[in-house]
């Protein structure tokens, strides 16, 4: 599960960084009328990821309604990537209060890496931060690894399209806005290497043979 919308049979599968922020905030709109208003609740923020959550393949596939149109959206592996770098990096500075060890530090980790850095040392990013990880795991850790289980899958420049194809379906106005938006971030950053781009590439192997032509 990650939203489900019973009075249309729609369910949305997210991924972490593909405008899951913007989808669920519109899809609770059109189920409950209004927006969701971001709340406390025992000393912690809930906010709209915590309706609609994003989980693991294996965690929602066993929980799929019966008759729903299915759809996600994909992103090119590298573009993820970046652009959670510039989000959680450079926009929000996750990792500003991060103690790294001291052999961390003998291999040059910062808090603030570089691009480049953030490529190199990118497993043990992952390890330091739950939220790096979250944002930097394999597409099909959530989506798992067949493209023929979905309805229908939109690249990140057909989201327009997605939005005019809800509309059509549920006879709504629906409004796709931008959140966690970090372009002016981009403005600078250095090209991936030739070398930076093949250990990504290696590392979303999984993703390019599952969705690769999708893209």
């Amino acid at each position: 599960m990650t939203a489900h919308i019973p009075q249309y049979k729609l369910s949305y599968i997210s991924v972490p960084k593909n405008a899951c922020s913007s989808l669920k905030k519109m899809l609770f709109r059109l189920e409950k009328g209004r927006d969701l208003q971001a709340y406390t609740a025992n000393g912690a923020l809930r906010t709209v990821h915590h309706v609609y959550p994003s989980k693991p393949y294996d965690r929602w596939r066993q929980q799929m309604p019966a008759g729903h149109w299915t759809f996600a959206v994909l992103r090119d592996p590298l573009d993820r990537l970046i652009s959670t770098y510039t989000n959680k990096i450079l926009q929000l500075d996750v990792l500003r209060d991060m103690e790294l060890e001291a052999g961390d530090l003998d291999r040059g980790l910062t808090t603030r890496p570089s691009l480049p850095e953030f490529v190199r040392f990118l497993g043990r990013y992952r390890g330091l931060s739950r939220e790096i990880r979250r944002h930097t795991d394999p597409q099909v850790t959530f989506l798992g690894p067949d493209p023929a289980f979905f309805d229908r899958l939109y690249p990140m420049q057909a989201l327009p399209e997605l939005a005019e194809d809800l509309e059509k379906r549920t006879g709504q106005t629906l409004t796709l806005g931008q959140n966690n938006a970090s372009t002016e971030f981009r403005a600078g950053l250095p090209a991936l290497s030739q070398n930076e781009r093949a250990k990504l590439e290696d590392f979303y192997a999984e993703d390019y043979a599952a969705y690769g032509a999708l893209f």
